[in-house]
Formats: C-alpha cells, sequence, structure tokens
C-alpha cells in the first residue's frame, strides 16, 4: 500500500530504514526538537510516548513524570522542549 511507509536515511548510519508516515503534529515536534539540539525518538513503533535525546552527548533527558521517568507524551515533548534555548546556531547543516 503506497504512502504508508517511507524511507528515510537513518541518522547513525548509512542504511535506509522503513518508518512509518508521521503525524503533522510529530513532525512540528521533530522540527523543534532539531532546532533545539534535540532528538525525538518514539520509543517504540505502537507506543505514544519519545524519547528526547540530546544530540551532542546522546543523552536521554529525564521527564519528572511518575512512572515515565525518560519518556514524554507528544504534548509534553513540545512544553519541554519549548522551555529550552535554541542551540540550532552554529550547527553544521
Amino acid at each position: 500500500m503506497a504512502g504508508l511507509f517511507s524511507l528515510e536515511p537513518n541518522r547513525r548510519t548509512r542504511f535506509r530504514v522503513a518508518t512509518a508516515m508521521i503525524g503533522d503534529d510529530e513532525k512540528r515536534v521533530l522540527h523543534l526538537a532539531d532546532r533545539k539540539g534535540f532528538r525525538l525518538e518514539r520509543m517504540g513503533a505502537a507506543e505514544d510516548r519519545y524519547y528526547v535525546i540530546d544530540v551532542a552527548s546522546g543523552v536521554k533527558m529525564p521527564s519528572d513524570v511518575s512512572g515515565h521517568p525518560y519518556s514524554f507524551t507528544l504534548g509534553e515533548a513540545k512544553l519541554w522542549l519549548e522551555a529550552r534555548e535554541d542551540r540550532s546556531e552554529g550547527r553544521n547543516r
């Protein structure tokens, strides 16, 4: 079925991986994370929780959410990222 999956380059390797198409809200938060110097990763294919990873250090950021110490919902990730300084200046693109 066309449109359900796309081939996107994996940032850590030279291989291409199949990923499910994502919604507009998720795209906005992914771009926000990139501007702030973080990467957003889905916990699993069927999960609605995400890890926020610091690109510079590769460390998962703590969420301060009871029961989910290192994962965020999309809304929680957006709020957490909005509170951070923009670190995109000076980065090579």
